[in-house]
């Protein structure tokens, strides 16, 4: 983001989790307050944050260098742009709709984004 702003182009930073409370919740954060330093810095050489959510828009705002620019950009898959009669890869039982993802899933009963 500092080099996009140094550079006089937009910088656009999707965020997709409150990664310090996920680190501090499911793995092991060591510097809680570095990692805060980390993100205001990121967040204030940003042109833009692009949240997935409003949860996680509501997360970003609690940032002073990220208020203003927050926009929510939900993570989402229009079924409109695949035609049924497009045929799977694997055999699926007629009217199933696949969707694929790369990344990782996490039990969210204990989180709120």
């Amino acid at each position: 983001m500092e080099f996009a702003r140094d550079a006089h182009v937009p910088g656009l930073l999707e965020v997709n989790s409150p990664l310090i409370e996920e680190q501090a919740e499911y793995r092991v954060l060591v510097d809680r307050a570095g990692a805060g330093r980390v993100a205001e810095r990121a967040f204030g050489a940003a042109t833009a944050l692009l949240a997935v959510s409003d949860e996680v828009a509501a997360y970003l705002e609690g940032f002073p260098a990220a208020r203003g620019k927050v926009r929510v950009v939900t993570n989402a898959v229009d079924p409109d742009r695949f035609p049924e009669d497009i045929k799977p890869a694997l055999p699926v039982p007629p009217g199933v709709f696949t969707v694929g993802f790369v990344g990782t899933l996490k039990r969210g009963t204990d989180c709120p984004f």
